[in-house]
């Protein structure tokens, strides 16, 4: 008995120690990969259980009423995947399962344009996507397909209607439409004023509701019809800052500013590919920019 203790005392006083300085390295190694998995298992959950909920409202075709106006509910992956987001998300995004990554993009792109073909197939494909399709998601998918089967041929999949650098209507853009959009737009424009960069504007809470509500009352007043794809994203965007109460207002005036500039390259004002190019400063820029 007496030769065994210092085998025992050897055990407690290096081998145990020795164990626990590598088990805390091996966590301390493999923490960070362990806590970026269980965030990708659980936002993943989040867009399962989102999409799940994603059916039409209501779920039987209106005569008059345009697909897109069904999908009512907004979610929160939708707001991660938003563009204006996309920096601050990037690197957990990627994170993500490469195909839900790209179908939910897609998916929400497709809405965005009003694009019903694309909505549907995305939506079919998440359905089977092993890590988010579901079963209720396969049954909104068949609701959509009976409000889509219902809907007339130019609203299923609407063209990406813009007018060319010059400002001339493009074949896919008839007069009529640019004539229509010039007088609905400069309705909106006064909507997007935010104040002028150089100076600090509050944004009270009953400032913002009156605000979303003239927005509203624009874009449901027919507005809505004559968006294209890009400003309708651009427009959901800016109503979106105006109702989060933890947006600045510096984060308010670039939501507005960012819809103006779609508004011009629908007019032709501007080309596509200046979207992100600043405006040279001017006296107009600083009331308005």
């Amino acid at each position: 008995m007496t030769l065994a203790l210092p085998s025992a005392s050897v055990w407690t006083d290096v081998a145990v120690p020795l164990l626990l300085a590598f088990l805390g390295g091996a966590i301390a190694v493999f923490w960070p990969w362990l806590q970026s998995y269980f965030r990708k298992r659980k936002f993943q959950g989040i867009i399962r259980r989102e999409l799940e909920e994603i059916g039409p409202h209501p779920s039987s075709p209106i005569d008059g009423k345009p697909w897109w106006e069904h999908a009512t509910k907004r979610f929160i992956h939708e707001q991660a995947f938003a563009r204006e987001r996309f920096s601050e998300n990037r690197d957990f995004l990627l994170s993500l399962d490469p195909s839900v990554v790209y179908l939910v993009n897609q998916l929400w792109t497709a809405l965005a344009k009003r694009d019903g073909t694309q909505w549907l197939y995305f939506m079919g494909e998440l359905a089977d996507n092993p890590h988010v399709g579901s079963e209720r998601l396969r049954t909104a998918h068949t609701q959509w397909q009976a409000v889509m089967g219902a809907q007339r041929s130019e609203l299923t999949e609407l063209p990406r209607v813009r007018t060319d650098a010059t400002g001339s209507g493009s074949p896919e853009l008839p007069s009529a439409v640019v004539e229509s959009r010039v007088s609905t737009y400069a309705a909106l424009l006064p909507l997007t004023y935010a104040g002028p960069p150089n100076k600090v504007t509050v944004w009270t809470p009953k400032a913002r509701a009156k605000r979303v509500g003239e927005l509203n009352a624009w874009f449901y007043g027919g507005g809505g019809l004559v968006l294209s794809g890009d400003a309708h994203q651009a427009f959901y965007d800016a109503r979106s800052r105006l109702k989060d109460e933890q947006a600045t207002n510096e984060e308010v005036r670039d939501a507005m500013s960012a819809l103006r500039t779609e508004l011009k390259i629908d007019l032709g004002v501007r080309h596509p590919d200046e979207r992100h190019v600043p405006m040279a400063p001017s006296q107009a820029q600083r009331v308005w920019d």
